[in-house]
């Protein structure tokens, strides 16, 4: 198993700096008609505020921490950067340089394989970011065949780092390839094209990194086909079942699907696999059994495809059609069915867990089959409803012995959250949009949590915004429009159980009036800047970057945007 990575003689490694944010002189505002002017100079602003870039502002940098991450367009070959601290100056403004990429190029191939020239696949290069929870993540095409310049691939990548690669082919025969480009390697030196180069009266092409990834001969792959059986008296094959297959080292395979006729499934698994973990979920129709999962196999190939066999249902789990009828409050009258709504099931059986998802009809009643057992069932409502999501937890039996008549959930209503919104001057704004992200919760013992996508609300000209949400605790984006001279604000951790009036205060301005440049000082239009704080929530015990506001530069490459000012 062999990767060939030349990269030039006595090149050493250079360590490149986070992106500086670099003061530049005051840069004219980046198109005046594009929104109206708060001020012409000091005068027309508050005491204590200077005139910068057309913005009433606090003079000085605001000490909140504040990290940047810019995405510029992709035509032109640049790559996400992330900068850790945003030294902020709102008279003068920042200048961002982006760096030049590490151009890495080369051909896949299996080290026996003289008859393809380039395998097809998608490359990921992976490593930790500059900014905590947001980790770079760079891909590239890998062609079926080669490119003008005789190479398979060209992938970019940020210099002086540790990347862990990973070459996923389009031929599912192939499993997925992983392997590391250590920072030695990742960096900007000088490699020519490929000599064997479709165009040879060209003159040579140079490119930083020459990396040829030769994947193992096709013939040291080990072929893994076994038969899934239901363990009853009739051995019955299981028919699209999802099976997925774990490697020894944690490594999982893409995703198979058992056959229709035998209940087979076939997987190629890399030469250096040795044992290998199956696990098997029940079809959406079909035969119905709880996940299972095996012991540790062996991967050795076998004389003939042997069995996989799920052990028999208890005998008081027998199958039977489950069915949940969903009813939404209706204005001024009793609750009504709801249709098109979608439902997760998560059954804690005497033989293991089942899955199940179903959608309700016209008649608001999702249809399922299932196994008799405790169960949690999530009803997922997408904002705009009147009524909100529903997690409930109950006991399924098969109707004739439960005898207790039908399943129905009945949603409850949403909870109003509004609020005036007002600046620093304790003046009305008027325009912009409040975003509101739930943070999911649930208990130890719970599987499934409610996860509603963001809500998101106008700010009106009255000055309020209002928006009917599920009870939670919820992250706040308050989006001012830029005109009106207000800051964006995060709000973190608002507990919304009842109706809830929140009154926004917003703080003083500071402007981040950025430009942002390319490696070579050329503004950068279309780029686009994110803004994050460092108080989000916490997972597994690091930090989640919450994302503050974020823009598009203009034609010159600069942007404006305001945040609050902290002392």
């Amino acid at each position: 198993m062999l990767r060939n990575l030349t990269t030039p003689a006595g090149l050493a490694l250079l360590v490149m700096a986070t992106v500086a944010a670099l003061a530049a002189p005051g840069c004219a505002a980046e198109d005046p008609a594009a929104h109206p002017r708060v001020c012409g100079g000091d005068g027309d602003c508050a005491a204590g505020l200077v005139c910068s870039f057309d913005f009433c502002t606090v003079s000085e940098p605001t000490a909140l921490p504040l990290r940047a991450r810019i995405f510029p367009p992709a035509a032109l070959g640049l790559l996400q950067q992330q900068l850790p601290d945003l030294d902020l100056d709102p008279v003068q403004g920042n200048t961002i340089t982006l760096r030049r990429p590490v151009v890495v190029v080369g051909r896949i191939r299996n080290e026996d394989d003289v008859f393809s020239t380039n395998l097809a696949g998608e490359l990921e290069a992976r490593t930790a970011g500059d900014i905590p929870g947001l980790d770079y993540r760079f891909t590239a095409r890998s062609l079926d065949g080669l490119d003008d310049f005789g190479h398979g691939y060209t992938l970019r990548l940020l210099e002086g780092r540790d990347y862990q690669v990973t070459f996923r082919p389009d031929n599912r025969d192939t499993p997925p390839y992983s392997f590391t480009l250590s920072a030695e390697e990742v960096v900007r030196g000088g490699c020519d094209e490929h000599p064997s180069k479709a165009n040879t009266a060209d003159p040579p092409v140079q490119h930083d990194v020459c990396a040829d990834i030769t994947l193992p001969k096709r013939a040291d792959y080990i072929r893994f086909q076994r038969f899934v059986r239901l363990g009853s008296a009739e051995q019955a094959p299981v028919a699209g079942a999802r099976v997925s297959v774990e490697l020894s080292d944690g490594r999982a395979l893409p995703e198979v699907t058992t056959d229709s006729e035998k209940g087979s499934f076939d997987v190629t698994l890399p030469p250096d696999a040795t044992s290998v973990r199956v696990r098997i979920t029940a079809p959406s129709t079909g035969l119905l059994f709880p996940d299972f999962e095996s012991e540790w196999l062996d991967a050795s190939p076998t004389d003939g495809v042997t069995a996989i066999t799920i052990p028999a249902l208890p005998p008081n789990l027998k199958e039977f059609e489950a069915a949940v009828t969903v009813l939404a409050p209706v204005d001024g009258g009793q609750p009504a069915p709801v249709s098109g709504l979608s439902l997760s099931m998560f059954g804690h059986l005497e033989g293991g867990t089942l899955r199940r998802a179903a959608t309700t009809d016209a008649d608001g009643v999702a249809r399922f089959s299932a196994l008799p057992g405790a169960y949690e069932i999530l009803v997922e409502v997408p904002p705009g409803q009147a009524y909100g999501a529903r997690r409930v937890k109950l006991t399924l039996d098969a109707p004739a012995i439960r005898g207790d008549g039908p399943v129905v959930i009945t949603l409850e209503p949403r909870i109003l959250l509004g609020g005036p919104v007002r600046d620093a001057a304790n003046r009305t704004v008027k325009a912009g949009s409040v975003i509101a992200t739930l943070r999911p919760e649930k208990d130890a013992n719970d599987s499934l949590s409610v996860a509603t996508a963001p809500f998101q609300a106008p700010i009106g000209s009255d000055g309020r915004f209002e928006m009917l949400v599920d009870p939670g605790t919820y992250d706040l984006r308050v989006l001012p429009e830029t005109y009106t001279g207000a800051p964006a604000l995060r709000l973190a951790g608002v507990s919304v159980t009842s109706l809830t009036e929140l009154l926004v205060a917003l703080p003083a301005p500071t402007l981040t009036h950025l430009q942002v440049v390319d490696p070579d000082g050329i503004p950068i239009p279309s780029a686009i800047v994110e803004l994050f704080t460092d108080d989000g929530p916490v997972a597994d015990e690091a930090p989640v970057p919450s994302l503050l506001v974020k823009a598009t530069t203009g034609s010159r490459g600069t942007v404006d945007l305001l945040v609050p000012f902290a002392p």
